[in-house]
């Protein structure tokens, strides 16, 4: 039995380092794609074999502490041009077309004539090799718009699949979003 245990440990730690890693959601910022509560797994070979893309959920160390772990949509990609108005993202002067960002509260739009963020309030070119995340809780995330771009190298991977998902509150089992593919 312990000859199993020695084996065994060492390839559970090489396939979570190189294939994939299982992680909970923590906070509201990708709500309501990812609610407080859900554990997704990300596979880390994807982008092995094919670079990021707009739309792509992605697990990346946190710029300002790289001992911590975000999760955020990748919004704007190298060499692109991006810009926050209010809650809509432009990207080369188009706007982009985002279905899974969570409405305002009170169903009101964020005002678009003053922008308090460090990054994307004008026209920023997103530097090469680096991406611009937000989430999809606009009003409740702490993304790119406060601590600017994430060097690709950064990425861990590519959030794939919800797993389970519990209520954080009442810990009440949420079974229809087990399963999901992200």
């Amino acid at each position: 039995m312990l000859f199993g245990f020695v084996v065994d440990a060492p390839l559970r730690a090489y396939y979570k380092a190189s294939y994939q890693e299982a992680f909970t959601i923590p906070s509201a910022g990708m709500a309501p794609t990812l609610l407080v509560g859900d554990y997704i797994i990300v596979d880390k070979a994807l982008y092995r074999s094919r670079p990021p893309r707009r739309g792509d959920i992605v697990v990346f160390k946190y710029p300002v502490d790289e001992r911590r772990d975000f999760i955020k949509r990748i919004v704007g990609m190298p060499g692109e041009q991006i810009q926050v108005r209010g809650r809509q993202v432009v990207v080369n002067g188009v706007a982009l077309s985002e279905p899974y960002v969570m409405p305002a509260a009170g169903g009101s739009p964020a005002a678009e004539d003053r922008c308090g963020y460090t990054y994307g309030c004008d026209p920023t070119v997103v530097p090469p090799n680096a991406y611009f995340m937000m989430g999809d809780n606009r009003e409740h995330s702490q993304d790119s718009r406060r601590w600017g771009f994430v060097q690709g190298e950064k990425i861990v991977g590519r959030a794939t699949t919800l797993y389970f998902s519990r209520d954080g509150d009442g810990h009440w089992l949420r079974r229809e979003r087990i399963g999901q593919r992200l």
